[in-house]
């Protein structure tokens, strides 16, 4: 008897799960694979590539257990449009980071490449300098807040620091 289950190491929440499995099972380690997307481009976008550098970034900030999976990219190879990556990034790929950086949107910019961006048009996440503005000229810090861009998602330019 074969009994096959995937688990996301990540996911700390099942930690004593993942632990009793481990001793009683064997287990192989699937990494994302980004040679499954090696043909599929969005534009000029190699898509494998963006998941290397991506996943790379996210490695050095986070750890390799938090890398995003490639199956999250495949139904580009059907349809490879902006329309369809934006909506991966904004409804996926996005929600999945704000978990892992807890909200930590100088990390995700990081990891996005938004850091590296001149224009806000094109920037994943902008800040929103209005929130200071709420207590008047009270003298107190105001943590930077930020707001998702998805103008961004769509615009091909947005993905330029992701190759």
């Amino acid at each position: 008897v074969y009994i096959i289950g995937t688990m996301n190491t990540a996911d700390r929440s099942i930690a004593l799960i993942d632990t009793a499995l481990r001793r009683r099972f064997s287990f192989i380690e699937m990494l994302p694979d980004s040679s499954t997307l090696a043909d599929v481009f969005v534009g000029n976008l190699n898509i494998s590539r963006m998941l290397d550098v991506l996943n790379g970034r996210i490695a050095v900030l986070l750890d390799r257990e938090h890398t995003i999976g490639h199956s999250y990219l495949i139904p580009l190879r059907e349809n490879p449009t902006i329309e369809n990556l934006a909506e991966i990034f904004e409804k996926k790929i996005i929600p999945l980071l704000q978990v892992y950086f807890y909200d930590d949107y100088s990390k995700i910019q990081l990891a996005l490449g938004d850091n590296q961006k001149q224009e806000d048009s094109v920037r994943f996440f902008v800040k929103d300098n209005g929130a200071a503005k709420l207590f008047g000229d009270a003298d107190i810090d105001v943590a930077d807040c930020y707001t998702i861009n998805s103008a961004a998602f769509k615009n091909i330019d947005a993905y330029a620091r992701l190759q």
